[in-house]
């Protein structure tokens, strides 16, 4: 929705936010979320954003950290001349160098000191890049991206060992670069950080389990992991744990000892390396063979991050197939209004039938869409109790949209958009109407309104 927001409606408000705060949250936003193509793109159509040089600063480290060098490369022509910043000045005379441009690296380099740039390490590689010296110095240097890259491509004996204090993008660059050996741990205490690097996407997740299955343990240890773990450091216990599940041929302590290692990476606050594996391993698991103690919680933990289907009920309208009509693209309105009608009849006959808040939404937004809704049926008169939040409704009036969407992002936050309130979703829904924003408006109630099994 917020890609939507910043992207779709791309203009700033006309009051309480300027175009260069504006793009500043795009800018933010597309880097939190690591989307690079459209941060490329943001780039290529708005030249002022190149007075930024955050934004290509992140493209040149992710292209780096990912070994694509090229890409890396193309990015500082994104850099504005008139911006002086030595880490992508440094990074266009190595690309210069690359690519066989050396005289107008030297150039640059020469500029650069010249303004007062002092820089031993950087001098010294650009030096023996550029064929001036034959020698260079094999210290590695791990202050940022570019200083590691350099030091890997002039060192003929790289060797480095990553601690928790690591960068996350060298991490991610030892892995692309095949730098980290999973056989090699002859200090164990290392491996916590490898965890961390998984949990922050720096280094391959499956990769700690290979790790967990090289740690050396007992035939007594394995057998009795459920009390040997405890006094164990937390990563050695984890990899006692999971051997024990994978050596455990009864069930029922199989998924015991499962749900006991999300204990333990929960315990530590990196659940997220272990979801994947989780839910293979429950997979593994014949059904039938389940204790019926067990059945919902490996069904949950299996299955997460399936899409469930949509379970309509006509005996309810905002949970009749009349939802169709937020739910599939170019829905007919014709359509709609057939299966309006025939769940209206229900409804009708049903005495005891209640008009929630849900139902009123949906009875808004079919007459927002131009369809007539039965005098039987008086949504005004049922929306007396309810209101909308006096800025919001103020800044819909003025045609704010661009400010009345981060507000509305704001509001959802990290919630479910499932587990919103019916108040919130009302008048969420009633904003959205008033600024004809349809499309987002339905992108909310295709997942507010149905039920899903």
């Amino acid at each position: 929705m917020l890609f939507q927001v910043l992207f779709t409606n791309s203009y700033p408000p006309e009051k309480n936010l300027s175009s260069e705060e504006f793009l500043e949250i795009k800018i933010n936003w597309l880097i939190k979320n690591n989307r690079i193509n459209d941060l490329e793109i943001l780039l290529k159509n708005n030249p002022q954003v190149l007075q930024n040089p955050k934004a290509v600063k992140f493209l040149i480290n992710e292209y780096i950290s990912s070994g694509d060098i090229q890409s890396a490369c193309e990015n500082t022509d994104f850099k504005s001349q008139s911006v002086k910043n030595y880490y992508l000045e440094k990074f266009l005379i190595y690309c210069l160098i690359k690519n066989n441009q050396k005289e107008k690296a030297q150039i640059i380099f020469d500029l650069l000191k010249e303004r007062g740039f002092i820089d031993k390490f950087f001098e010294n590689k650009t030096n023996f890049l550029l064929g001036i010296t034959d020698k260079t110095d094999q210290k590695i240097l791990d202050s940022n991206l570019l200083n590691f890259y350099l030091s890997h491509v002039t060192n003929n004996n790289f060797e480095y060992k990553p601690t928790e204090k690591t960068d996350k993008y060298i991490w991610r660059y030892l892995s692309y670069a095949n730098l980290i050996k999973v056989n090699d741990f002859e200090d164990e205490n290392i491996i916590p950080a490898y965890e961390q690097a998984a949990s922050k996407n720096s280094f391959e997740k499956d990769n700690i389990f290979k790790i967990y299955l090289k740690m050396n343990y007992s035939f007594n240890e394995l057998i009795n992991s459920e009390e040997i773990y405890k006094s164990l450091p937390n990563h050695k216990a984890r990899a006692l744990i999971y051997q024990s599940i994978l050596l455990s041929d009864n069930v029922e302590r199989k998924i015991y000892l499962s749900f006991l290692l999300r204990d333990l990476f929960i315990k530590d606050k990196i659940l997220d390396v272990y979801q994947d594996e989780l839910s293979t391993i429950l997979k593994s698991i014949n059904r039938n063979d389940i204790p019926e103690n067990y059945i919902e919680a490996v069904e949950q933990y299996s299955n997460k991050n399936l899409i469930k289907k949509i379970k309509f009920n006509n005996e309810v309208l905002h949970k009749s197939k009349v939802i169709k009509h937020f739910l599939e693209e170019n829905y007919k309105l014709s359509q709609t209004e057939k299966d309006f009608k025939f769940v209206y009849k229900k409804i009708k006959k049903n005495k005891k039938y209640f008009v929630s808040i849900k139902d009123i939404v949906v009875l808004e937004s079919l007459a927002a869409d131009g369809m007539s809704i039965p005098d039987g049926l008086n949504y005004n008169e049922l929306t007396s109790d309810l209101s909308v939040p006096k800025n919001l409704e103020i800044m819909a009036r003025q045609n704010q949209i661009g400010l009345v969407m981060l507000k509305i992002v704001e509001i959802i936050g990290e919630d479910n958009v499932s587990d919103l309130d019916p108040e919130t979703v009302f008048f969420l829904n009633r904003i959205l109407n008033v600024l004809n924003l349809k499309k987002i408006r339905n992108n909310i109630l295709s997942q507010a309104l149905p039920d899903r099994v």
